[in-house]
């Protein structure tokens, strides 16, 4: 059986599912957020393994383009949802929040 990437894990998501998310900041720590998913995930751009992204795919030889998907994600105590690319800025998740003290 095939493994599943992170962005067909997050597509079979409905709606509403509460999910940790783990990104990492500038400084390379990973940081955690709880955010709610809205159910919206579309394909915006490509990246390198590098680290670098384009909206359009590059076309020379020998340059890897991997599809960038972003899913639409609200944060736990906030009103505005935002979008969060999967792959380049989410390293990974977890279903469901832990309660900070």
């Amino acid at each position: 059986m095939k493994a599943l990437t992170p962005a067909e894990n997050i597509k079979a998501l409905p709606a509403g599912t509460k999910v940790t998310l783990i990104t990492h900041s500038i400084f390379g720590k990973p940081v955690e957020s709880q955010v709610t998913t809205m159910g919206e995930i579309r394909q915006h751009g490509y990246y390198t393994p590098g680290g670098g992204w384009g909206l359009y795919p590059c076309r020379l030889p020998g340059y890897q383009n991997i599809e960038c998907w972003e899913v639409a994600v609200r944060e736990r105590r906030k009103r505005n949802p935002f979008w969060i690319k999967i792959g380049y800025t989410l390293k990974g998740y977890r279903l469901g929040w832990e309660d900070k003290p």
